[in-house]
């Protein structure tokens, strides 16, 4: 979870990261319709992700076993 109140998903099979808003505080469930912060690149079949001090996301591949590093869009 970011410190936005924002949820990042890894999606192995669509290989993306994406992104659900206000998971907190949100009242209703999230459908196909979720944002997607990265895909492709570097991402090759993410598995798990975890947050680094500095607020970057930390992606690691199932099929090369790299990390990967995501900055999410700063929000003011």
């Amino acid at each position: 979870m970011g410190r936005n109140g924002t949820l990042y998903v890894a999606e192995t099979i669509q290989n993306r990261i994406a992104e659900i808003p206000n998971a907190v505080t949100r009242m209703t469930p999230v459908a196909d319709g979720t944002k997607t912060l990265t895909s492709g690149g570097w991402l090759n079949a993410p598995l798990g992700l975890t947050l680094a001090p500095n607020g970057d996301i930390l992606a690691m591949n199932a099929n090369d076993g790299n990390a990967v590093e995501v900055s999410p869009p700063v929000i003011s």
